[in-house]
């Protein structure tokens, strides 16, 4: 029987590792407001129940907020 290949471990910058760490699925949240569009992608989210309800964290510092809170949606 062949013998198995075992891949090379090889260092790799401790500063890049959250690349590696995922919660789960990307969202894509996509908002409109005064005639902008825009697209933001959310990788920290929780599910608020058994009913579709979504819990995100998001802040005055993007569009996406402002619309949200304008909207209301």
């Amino acid at each position: 029987m062949p013998k198995k290949r075992v891949p090379r471990q090889r260092e790799f910058p401790l500063d890049r590792a959250f690349t590696f760490v995922e919660s789960g699925p990307v969202l894509l949240i996509s908002t409109a407001h005064k005639g902008k569009s825009n697209l933001m992608t959310v990788s920290c989210h929780a599910s608020m129940g058994f009913e579709p309800t979504l819990g995100i964290c998001l802040g005055p510092w993007n569009f996406s907020h402002a619309a949200l809170v304008e909207t209301g949606e």
